[in-house]
């Protein structure tokens, strides 16, 4: 109940990119959208800091595999680009505030054998290219090593 009740300084950037009170779901990448950790992040600063007011830009990909974030990269279950599309929205958000950081919630497309080995190198460099465009704070979430065999044992 607590996602669907806006929190007065809690503001997102919605798909036609305009500020609206954050409520779930935030993400619109799919018809189901999934649940990331964008809403309760931020109302844990908001907690922290009570003058602070916190714009969230939802840029989300489910089931997106790291090779698709990056310059020019398609996903095509989605239909979109998603690093060109994350900087596109950033880009329309900066005119009411800084970009002060990004939440990376994504990997579970990457937890197979073949490709789990070449993912922090990705990942490294993903943030590199964030990074020369001024973005300085990253927080990152992976699922924990045993995941993918976790979930294939329900």
């Amino acid at each position: 109940e607590s996602d669907r009740t806006p929190h007065p300084r809690i503001w997102m950037l919605n798909k036609d990119t305009q500020w609206v009170p954050a409520v779930a779901p935030m993400h619109f990448d799919k018809p189901e959208a999934g649940v990331g950790p964008g809403l309760e992040f931020a109302r844990v600063m908001a907690d922290a800091d009570t003058s602070a007011v916190i714009g969230l830009i939802p840029a989300a990909v489910g089931g997106s595999a790291i090779d698709s974030w990056q310059p020019g990269g398609y996903h095509d279950q989605t239909k979109s680009y998603p690093y060109d599309d994350a900087l596109r929205r950033a880009k329309a958000a900066l005119p009411a505030g800084k970009l002060k950081g990004i939440l990376w919630h994504q990997g579970e497309s990457d937890s197979k054998p073949t490709l789990v080995g070449s993912y922090t190198q990705k990942l490294e460099a993903l943030i590199k290219r964030w990074r020369r465009k001024e973005i300085k704070r990253i927080l990152t979430h992976l699922p924990p090593a045993n995941w993918a065999a976790a979930m294939r044992k329900r």
